[in-house]
């Protein structure tokens, strides 16, 4: 079974596809196509087409930074949670670079927050003579719920945890002031505690706050591990 899929180039980015993304796509939708209900499954497909676009434009924008700044990337993978840009050489021309490259994420999410929101606002103050009231309701809430999930990602993208961009960040600004490893390490322990509170927040029902627990205490974990065992193993 094929693993990953080439979709080609968007803005001249390539973008592969990961099996774990469209799992994810199956599961987003399950809880929809259950009710049989045909008004919420549509809305339900729109919707998860507008967080996997505002997944894939998180994406890009960091691929374009990186461009910007001399740090040509390699391609986009959107995978079962969420997404990863990946460059041919290292982001750490400088931390103004790294930091530059990582806040370029976040940041277009909050720019289609004001997008999505302001677009709800629009279609909520169209007058009624238009006709269509149902529908023009309808596209209030689907954006105001698009421009809510671009909210919560600019915030979870924040979190001092490795790989999200606020961990990345956090770790370039911390070494001017330490080594790299040292500023690595601090954020990795920093996001070991990230890990435990999702793991609080999803126990022992929300699968999907217990996968991002698991996610992001095993990529902290092989950051620690990566500057060898702790000190009470040495």
């Amino acid at each position: 079974m094929q693993e990953q899929f080439e979709l080609g180039k968007v803005t001249g980015v390539r973008v592969v596809l990961d099996g774990s993304f469209i799992l994810t796509v199956i599961l987003f939708m399950y809880s929809y196509v259950r009710t049989f209900d045909v008004d919420t499954i549509s809305f339900g497909f729109m919707f998860t087409c507008g967080v996997m676009l505002s997944v894939l434009i998180h994406e890009l924008a960091h691929a374009h930074m990186g461009r910007f700044c001399g740090v040509p990337a390699t391609h986009v993978e959107l995978n079962g949670l969420g997404g990863l840009c990946y460059f041919g050489g290292s982001r750490m021309k400088s931390v103004q670079t790294d930091v530059l490259i990582s806040m370029a994420g976040p940041l277009s999410n909050l720019m289609l927050w004001g997008l999505f929101y302001e677009a709800s606002l629009l279609a909520k103050s169209l007058p009624h003579s238009l006709g269509f009231v149902s529908g023009i309701y309808k596209l209030s809430y689907l954006c105001a719920a698009v421009a809510s999930a671009n909210y919560w990602m600019f915030w979870f993208n924040m979190l001092p945890a490795f790989p999200l961009d606020g961990g990345n960040t956090l770790s370039a600004l911390l070494s001017t002031g330490v080594s790299l490893p040292t500023a690595r390490k601090t954020v990795a322990w920093l996001g070991m505690l990230v890990a435990a509170y999702c793991l609080y927040l999803g126990w022992p029902s929300n699968i999907w706050m217990l996968i991002i627990a698991f996610y992001i205490f095993s990529r902290n974990s092989d950051v620690l591990s990566s500057y060898g065992p702790p000190p009470w193993q040495r």
